[in-house]
């Protein structure tokens, strides 16, 4: 199990239902990429609720209405590879810049210097697009990103 102090809101709407669980940021993404993680490994507790922060958890009826179970772990693993999981600062500026070298690497490969002839190197443009404050967004591909920068 994650410790509750470090997890985040995993959320699934259903039927007009707001259900959401406790989970470990990281290990949740793997396990939705379907990577072989254990569902303890992404849970921080055993409960289904309908609000995390007021502490309300969901009802039994709804939960066997809607996913056909009672059982935690099993709708946990639903609302993990079909709802939205909240991302923390680090991973989104982990995600960030990743993105931000793939960028430069395209850049790099595709883009020549037309006074030489010869691609511009990664570092002259990194400083360039630090000195353009050229924002990357982790969501959009570095394709289209590298196209507009």
């Amino acid at each position: 199990m994650v410790d509750v102090d470090k997890a985040v809101v995993a959320k699934l709407k259903k039927q007009g239902k707001d259900f959401e669980i406790l989970v470990d940021c990281d290990k949740a993404l793997e396990f939705k990429e379907g990577k072989s993680v254990l569902i303890d490994d992404v849970i921080a507790v055993d409960h289904v609720f309908k609000d995390v922060k007021k502490g309300e958890k969901a009802s039994e009826h709804d939960l066997q209405s809607l996913f056909k179970t009672t059982d935690a772990r099993e709708i946990s693993k639903i609302i993990v590879k079909e709802g939205v999981i909240q991302l923390t600062r680090e991973h989104l500026a982990r995600a960030r810049e990743e993105k931000r070298k793939q960028v430069i690497t395209l850049i790099h490969r595709n883009a020549v210097d037309p006074k030489t002839g010869i691609p511009h190197p990664p570092q002259r443009i990194e400083a360039a697009m630090e000195e353009a404050k050229v924002r990357i967004d982790e969501n959009k591909k570095a394709e289209d990103q590298s196209e507009d920068i």
